[in-house]
């Protein structure tokens, strides 16, 4: 896997949240800075040693989508 997106919510609380296209994995955090880490963090908890992709792109997500 070369990259995996990760879509971004900002929440009504002024936090964000992250999920990943194609992935169970979401996160939520704070901060931008705070999200880029936690979804790094997920992305090597979800997927087993070397399987991983090698980018990782947060983008955020019209606002007519919603968070799935």
């Amino acid at each position: 896997m070369d990259e995996l997106v990760f879509h971004i919510w900002r929440l009504d609380d002024g936090g964000y949240t992250a999920v990943a296209q194609g992935h169970a994995i979401f996160t939520e955090a704070a901060s931008l800075e705070d999200l880029r880490r936690n979804a790094r963090d997920a992305t090597r908890c979800h997927f087993d040693h070397g399987m991983g992709p090698k980018t990782i792109r947060l983008e955020f997500a019209r606002q007519s989508d919603t968070p799935a």
